[in-house]
């Protein structure tokens, strides 16, 4: 394996778009969030007890936009890396025929 590849998969290791513990981790705090609030709803009545439950959507939508907006930053940033790679790594045009010569 060369050292270009070895690079490439390990940065495909570190920004897989697998649930990290630290994700299931954020998961769980927001059940936890989610069922607290409901619970404390239910001890309201009337607009109380409305906006209480729309503070709580609004949270767990801010929550769930700040996860995406991560997401992505970090699909960008492997992008950027690969990017940057294939520029290190890139034969220069006047190597390219010795090394094909050479493989023939």
């Amino acid at each position: 394996m060369t050292e270009e590849s070895n690079f490439r998969n390990t940065l495909d290791q570190l920004m897989g778009s697998v649930l990290t513990q630290n994700d299931l981790a954020s998961y769980a705090k927001l059940i936890d969030f989610i069922d607290a609030n409901l619970a404390e709803a239910f001890k309201l009545s009337g607009d109380d007890r409305s906006a209480h439950l729309v503070r709580c959507l609004l949270s767990v939508r801010s929550f769930l936009n700040s996860e995406i907006i991560t997401e992505n930053s970090r699909k960008i940033l492997l992008a950027n890396a690969n990017a940057i790679l294939d520029e290190i790594y890139k034969i220069p045009e006047d190597t390219k025929d010795d090394v094909e010569e050479e493989k023939k």
